[in-house]
C-alpha cells in the first residue's frame, strides 16, 4: 500500500543521508545533482516530496558539503513551499524550513545572499495557522457580553475560538520557522538591522501563539536576536548609534 511505500522511502532516505557523510565528492555530487534534477522536473507529487526530503536529510548529516549547490537548492525549496500542490502539506513545509535551518548553520557564507528571502518566508509561515478562527474587531464587544462563566451569551463550554483537529500539524511549521529565525540571528549577525526592522514586530505579535510548544521557540528566537545584538554591537551600544538601536528595541518590549 501507499503507507508501506512511503515507509520504504523514508528508510531509503535515511540510509542515503547517513551514507552521504562518507561518499567521495564525485558520488556526493551525483546524488545531490540527481535529487535536485528530479525534484525540479518531476510532475509526480510523491516523487517531489521524496527528493525534497532527501535533500533535507542530507543537510542534517552533510550540510557543509551542500554549499556548492546553494544556487539550486534555495530556489527549489522556495518554490516547493509556495507550491499549490503542497499548500496543505505541513510535513513538506516543515521539512523545507528545517532544511533552511541546517543550511544557515552549516553554510553561512554560501547562503548569506538568500537570507532576506528566507526571512520573508519564515515570517509568512510563522503566522501560518489555517485552523485559527478566533479574534477580530468584534472580539472586545463579545467579551463585554460574556456571562459569569466566561462565555458569551448563547455559547456553551464546548465552543472554542480554535478549530482544533487531531491532524492539525500547522504548529510544526510555525515552530520550524521560529527555529530558522533563531539560527539566522545567531549565524548571520550582519542581517541584524533587517531582523530588528522586520522580525521583532512579528515575534512580539506571536507571543500570543496558541500552541505552547511553538510559543517556546518564538521566545527563544526573540532571546537569540537580543543576545546576537548584544554580542555583535558590544560596546557600540553605548555610542549614539548603539543607543538608537536600543531605543528601537525598547519600542517592541
Amino acid at each position: 500500500g501507499r503507507g508501506g511505500r512511503r515507509g520504504d522511502r523514508k528508510l531509503a532516505i535515511g540510509c542515503l543521508a547517513n551514507l552521504s557523510m562518507y561518499l567521495s565528492d564525485q558520488y556526493f555530487s551525483d546524488i545531490v545533482g540527481y535529487s535536485l534534477q528530479q525534484a525540479h522536473n518531476s510532475t509526480d507529487k510523491e516523487e517531489v516530496r521524496t527528493f525534497i526530503q532527501l535533500i533535507g536529510q542530507i543537510s542534517q548529516y552533510s550540510g557543509h558539503r551542500l554549499g556548492l549547490f546553494m544556487e539550486k537548492i534555495i530556489p527549489l525549496i522556495s518554490r516547493t513551499v509556495a507550491s499549490e500542490a503542497f499548500e496543505e502539506d505541513t510535513e513538506v513545509k516543515e521539512n523545507c524550513f528545517q532544511t533552511y535551518e541546517s543550511l544557515v548553520e552549516r553554510c553561512p557564507r554560501e547562503i548569506s545572499g538568500f537570507v532576506p528571502t528566507l526571512v520573508e518566508e519564515a515570517l509568512t509561515y510563522l503566522q501560518y495557522d489555517p485552523n485559527y478562527t478566533g479574534g477580530g474587531e468584534d472580539e472586545d464587544e463579545e467579551l463585554e457580553e460574556e456571562d459569569d462563566w466566561g462565555y458569551a451569551s448563547g455559547e456553551s463550554d464546548d465552543e472554542f475560538d480554535y478549530d482544533v483537529e487531531d491532524d492539525d500539524l500547522s504548529g510544526k511549521v510555525r515552530k520550524a520557522c521560529a527555529r530558522l529565525l533563531s539560527s539566522i540571528a545567531i549565524c548571520q549577525p550582519e542581517t541584524l538591522p533587517l531582523l530588528h526592522q522586520k522580525v521583532i514586530p512579528v515575534l512580539v505579535q506571536r507571543f500570543t501563539e496558541r500552541e505552547e510548544y511553538v510559543k517556546l521557540d518564538v521566545f527563544h528566537a526573540f532571546i537569540a536576536l537580543l543576545r546576537s545584538t548584544s554580542k555583535t554591537y558590544g560596546r557600540a551600544l553605548a555610542s549614539e548609534k548603539g543607543r538608537g538601536v536600543v531605543q528601537n528595541l525598547r519600542g517592541f518590549v
